[in-house]
């Protein structure tokens, strides 16, 4: 203790900046405010245009993981950007994490931010983009479908002739069949909509907040003592060697 007080102003500034240098690396490692939104999807019917066929677990929990990778995807993320002003698809995905459950319906979004407010505004609008984008699939590929089964029926209705009335009765049936599948997947898109059940997004109350370092702060003050004590030490006995050399 005499060696400290003897250089203390060493001593202190050893302690000083090993208690800022443990402080940074503190912050550096701490998380980012974090926040969680959930989006809870429709099951989709056996005729849905974005899975089409499917039915069971098995296929709920693929449909799920599907889902899951759109809401990384540019179409949703640039939609994201042009609300939040940002350009950088590549830097919004990095503030992503998304969990798709492997036993039901359900996506989970956990989005970080320089702030709590960043945090909670880029969770709930990806919510939202999954949403409106999902429709836009929807309608599309919903419209894709109608062309084809048009295209199909314009085909049979070439085949129609006055004379051959097996092959008129047989092009009447496939236009029938034709027409009813048309049908089923207006309703069945009509009902899929944005493809969202319920959505449930954070609030401040739950977000996950930086926390200050204290516990990093305290291990440098600990280790500022150490190497303080070790270094005064090592200088009041260099001194004293010389004095008894002299």
């Amino acid at each position: 203790m005499s060696a400290m007080w003897r250089y203390k102003g060493m001593c202190v500034v050893i302690v000083v900046v090993c208690v800022l240098a443990s402080t940074a690396i503190g912050f550096l490692l701490t998380p980012e405010p974090s926040a969680t939104a959930t989006i809870a999807l429709k099951t989709p019917s056996q005729d849905n245009v974005l899975a089409p066929g499917s039915t069971g677990d098995a296929s709920l929990a693929r449909y799920t993981a599907q889902r899951a990778r759109f809401v990384t995807s540019d179409a949703v993320l640039g939609n994201v950007g042009k609300s939040l002003g940002v350009d950088d698809l590549n830097e919004l995905r990095d503030q992503l994490e998304v969990k798709p459950s492997t036993d039901s319906n359900i996506i989970t979004i956990t989005a970080s931010g320089t702030t709590s407010d960043d945090a909670v505004r880029l969770a709930t609008e990806v919510t939202r983009s999954y949403g409106e984008e999902t429709e836009k699939q929807v309608n599309d590929l919903t419209d894709a479908a109608l062309r084809s089964i048009d295209e199909s029926a314009g085909q049979v209705r070439a085949t129609i002739t006055g004379s051959n009335a097996a092959v008129n009765e047989a092009a009447a049936s496939t236009l029938g069949q034709l027409q009813q599948k048309a049908a089923t997947i207006r309703t069945s898109s009509a009902v899929l909509g944005d493809g969202v059940e319920f959505v449930v997004n954070p609030d401040e109350s739950s977000v996950s907040s930086q926390q200050l370092p204290i516990r990093e702060a305290a291990l440098g003050l600990v280790l500022g003592l150490v190497l303080a004590g070790t270094v005064a030490y090592l200088r009041a006995d260099s001194a004293a060697a010389k004095q008894r050399r002299a």
